[in-house]
């Protein structure tokens, strides 16, 4: 028989010193579950309306040992609010970033609010269908619908996965081929490319409040680390061994993207350059972000920007080398060199410097496998397919099905 109490606790009036037993205003319930366990569990600060819980918390564990009892009735009927915010803990306990999230979190919402769904059961596949297609039809390209249903159906696995559901309504819905419709490739910079963007930066205004120095220093440890922009933001002092036999730089799990460590070994030249570089700021602390890459609110600079900047400015350079001859002149203004977006629609943003680091890779004759770690990939179609870029006259082997070479 379930029972209802209150916990007492002593108190001792501050004036006189007397003691006196005391009572919290919320009521408790003890109950023995399906297992025939005891349990406690909080109820109101209304005894009757404890008692009525209690109440049915016993008759639920009783349906439950007949084996009578709809274990999902309850998550139907608490509200899809509810069960996100628990969906975005288990994310967070997971150890995914804060920005991975949030952007997934925003997705699930997005769809939920298309729909005006309020419980589980208002769920319906076709309308997310729907929704999806609307993005479609508002001009987002096929990547992000895909995106957008991988979310969804992430938070309803977990729905499954944690007992809260009994089937997903929308595990059928398949992503489509986005081949056709890329937005945002991506390509690697030439050597010739590169080493013009990294003077321009030197030489250059501040950008984002980045100086032209400070630009260039992080363009290269990004073309030689493949780091991302977060990854590199989170960089200190204590993040580079630049004397021991083998120089590298270690980039901790916390900060990876896939939660992995990553370390790579770094040329004598780009060593040189970060000495000289380090040497020329103010005093950092070892535990202090060494690249400005964060605002002072801790947001990420906008370094699409900053590339977008340099690499005009590399462009304008190279078309005033041969203003004094008119048809090398015409040859340059129409060639895409050193462009932002390419004639193939590739561009050539922060985030092209770690194709170019997985490029230049690939041209070296590392291992497929090792770039693979490197890159700390776990698929190695995605660092031969995706992120490896070469001339036409270099291009290696199709990645093998067994990921062992290029």
């Amino acid at each position: 028989m379930a029972s209802v109490f209150r916990k007492s606790y002593s108190y001792t009036d501050p004036q006189t010193g007397e003691k006196e037993l005391r009572y919290n205003k919320k009521w408790y319930i003890k109950y023995k579950d399906v297992n025939d366990v005891r349990r406690c569990v909080p109820g109101f600060s209304d005894e009757g309306v404890t008692r009525e819980y209690a109440n049915k918390l016993e008759h639920e564990a009783e349906q439950e040992r007949r084996g009578i009892f709809d274990p999902y009735k309850r998550h139907r009927e608490t509200s899809l609010a509810s069960h996100v915010v628990d969906f975005e803990n288990h994310l967070k306990d997971k150890g995914n970033t804060a920005d991975h999230v949030q952007l997934t979190i925003d997705r699930v919402n997005a769809a939920i609010k298309f729909g005006c769904f309020h419980r589980l059961t208002d769920i319906s596949a076709s309308v997310v269908e729907r929704f999806l297609g609307s993005l479609i039809n508002d001009g987002r390209s096929v990547g992000t619908r895909n995106h957008y249903l991988g979310a969804f159906q992430h938070f309803y696995g977990w729905l499954v996965r944690d007992r809260r559901i009994n089937d997903n309504p929308v595990e059928h819905l398949r992503k489509l081929n986005d081949s056709a419709d890329r937005r945002h490739d991506r390509r690697a910079l030439t050597d010739d490319e590169f080493k013009r963007l990294v003077v321009a930066a030197k030489n250059g205004a501040a950008v984002e409040a980045v100086s032209g120095i400070d630009r260039a220093m992080i363009y290269v440890l990004a073309a030689w680390t493949g780091y991302r922009r977060g990854e590199l933001a989170s960089l200190t002092l204590r993040s580079f061994d630049l004397d021991s036999e083998t120089p590298c730089v270690r980039l901790k799990a916390a900060n990876s993207k896939n939660r992995q460590q990553g370390e790579i070994p770094l040329h004598p030249v780009v060593v040189e350059r970060l000495r000289s570089w380090i040497a020329s700021r103010p005093t950092t602390k070892a535990n202090i972000p060494l690249l400005p890459l964060l605002t002072a609110s801790g947001k990420l600079r906008k370094t699409a920007k900053m590339m977008k900047r340099d690499l005009a400015s590399a462009r304008s350079e190279w078309l005033e080398e041969a203003k004094d001859d008119e048809a090398e002149l015409e040859r340059r203004t129409e060639s895409d060199f050193l462009t932002y977006c390419d004639d193939d629609g590739l561009f050539a943003d922060f985030h092209a410097n770690r194709h170019t680091f997985i490029s230049n890779l690939g041209r070296a004759g590392v291992p497929l496998a090792t770039a693979q770690k490197l890159a700390r990939h776990a698929d190695p179609k995605l660092t031969a397919n995706v992120y490896c870029h070469f001339a036409s006259e270099t291009v290696p082997p199709v990645c093998a099905s067994n990921g062992t070479s290029w």
